[in-house]
């Protein structure tokens, strides 16, 4: 039984000591730079019987428009309309809206991409917000405190709040501070 609790522990310090990776490199067909973070757990409060979890990636293509890439679960069948909106709120208590950019499906194993393995057997679905310049300086000088998800479910449009926890917006600022540090960089 001591064995098993240390290795729980073990297994918890060490996913707490990962540290968010920036992955830069050149689109073979533009030259231009391409810059991604790795997906990161936004609340690390999860419910396995909701499936109650999002994660977020910062990315910007090789045409140079930065996005806030989120993977939820979604047990209700959400479909995540081009034109529907993402709130984030800061503890200055700005509200920041961003536009999904895409259409996006609820399905089994849909936001496998953002985690482990264990993704797969959980319906999730991976949408991409258009980042936009009034959010940058609230993302690195304040602390992320809400989300707010607007999609359509089966009973039709809706929307689900989730509580950010100190920690894990101190990483979505960390992420976001070298997401947009690397992009500003100039190439050498």
């Amino acid at each position: 039984m001591k064995k098993l609790i240390t290795l729980i522990l073990f297994i918890s310090l060490s996913f707490n000591l990962y540290s968010q990776e920036v992955n830069v490199e050149i689109d073979e067909f533009t030259g231009k730079k391409t810059v991604s973070t790795s997906w990161e757990r936004l609340n690390t409060e999860f419910d396995l019987m909701t499936s109650a979890f999002v994660y977020y990636q910062f990315i910007n293509n090789p045409s140079g428009v930065p996005i806030l890439r989120l993977a939820f679960g979604s047990n209700d069948g959400a479909y995540f309309k081009e034109g529907s909106k993402v709130q984030l709120k800061f503890n200055n208590d700005n509200i920041i809206t961003l536009i999904n950019i895409d259409n996006s499906f609820t399905t089994m194993g849909g936001a496998k991409e953002a985690s482990s393995f264990w993704m797969t057997e959980i319906p999730g679905v991976i949408v991409k917000y258009l980042l936009t310049e009034n959010i940058e300086n609230d993302a690195k000088n304040y602390f992320l405190t809400d989300l707010r998800r607007h999609y359509t479910s089966s009973d039709g449009s809706t929307y689900t709040d989730t509580k950010i926890k100190k920690n894990d917006a101190k990483k979505f600022q960390k992420t976001y501070k070298m997401f947009i540090d690397e992009i500003n960089k100039t190439s050498e």
